[in-house]
């Protein structure tokens, strides 16, 4: 996405499928969360993917909170906006 998705809209109550995917070196691993809907991962109901390098992830998510929400990377470097040590 790299900051510049336009917004998407879904219907509430409908479900959707995400399919996410990793890119990157061994120092790019990224959590993606999802503020105020959960999701179903592999028979596991959460709220957050982990996604590694040169990996993928479907879940699916039926979104309950109408309006705007947020999806952010919850690793520590990434919300400081900074590169990782190396």
């Amino acid at each position: 996405m790299f900051g510049n998705l336009p917004g998407i809209q879904l219907c509430q109550h409908r479900a959707v499928a995400w399919h996410l995917f990793g890119m990157g070196n061994e120092v790019d691993i990224h959590s993606a969360f999802f503020h105020g809907n959960t999701l179903l991962d592999r028979g596991h109901r959460t709220d957050v993917l982990s996604l590694f390098p040169a990996t993928f992830a479907t879940a699916e998510m039926v979104p309950k909170a109408a309006g705007k929400w947020l999806l952010t990377c919850q690793v520590n470097d990434h919300l400081q906006g900074r590169a990782p040590d190396l």
